[in-house]
């Protein structure tokens, strides 16, 4: 019993910090930022578009989700060998899409500038596909990628009012390396 009344203690005058100091901050508690990036060293991912979610809980610390998707559909010219299937061709592919999940900190540099760094996960990572199959059949496939930990970068600041713009990057670290994916996105704080 005792524990429990500590915790929620704890709990309690952190909430109450929290909100002093988003109270002093000016800044809202919740923030969705939207923007474009690209995945590399993934050439056929040019760009890719990018929403999030930011639960400010203190004024410098923060929980993100969000989620990034590819744009557009890129035929190969000359269609690429099937990893998969021997003697099968992948023809193109579209549809990539993986889920990020990050603690965030950040920390005021000068005026309205602030630093933003994250770490956390990137999951449920997926393309869709077309190959021709060796008897000549033209089938879709949807391929299950990587998962693994992520490392985010982001300068960034108030524009006017709520209205905000970061730019930055990913590293997305996964067992065949590390994938960076830079980025800009605009922010809105409630």
């Amino acid at each position: 019993m005792r524990q429990e009344i500590a915790v929620g203690l704890i709990v309690g005058v952190a909430i109450c910090h929290g909100e002093v100091a988003h109270a002093q901050s000016g800044r809202g508690r919740f923030e969705v930022q939207f923007g474009a990036g690209y995945m590399r060293p993934h050439p056929e991912l040019w760009c890719c578009l990018e929403t999030e979610g930011v639960l400010w809980l203190t004024q410098s610390w923060g929980i993100g989700a969000g989620v990034v998707h590819s744009v557009g559909i890129v035929e190969y010219d000359p269609p690429r060998l099937s990893t998969e299937i021997a003697g099968g061709l992948v023809l193109g592919v579209k549809n990539y899409h993986h889920i990020t999940l990050t603690g965030r900190y950040r920390r005021p540099l000068e005026g309205d500038v602030h630093l933003e760094i994250g770490f956390g996960t990137f999951f449920d990572a997926s393309l869709q596909g077309k190959r021709r199959l060796p008897d000549g059949q033209v089938t879709v496939f949807r391929n299950a990628l990587l998962r693994g930990v992520s490392f985010q970068g982001l300068l960034g600041g108030q524009v006017k009012g709520p209205f905000g713009i970061k730019a930055g990057g990913a590293v997305h670290f996964t067992d065949e390396g590390p994938v960076l994916e830079p980025m800009i996105l605009a922010t809105v704080a409630f």
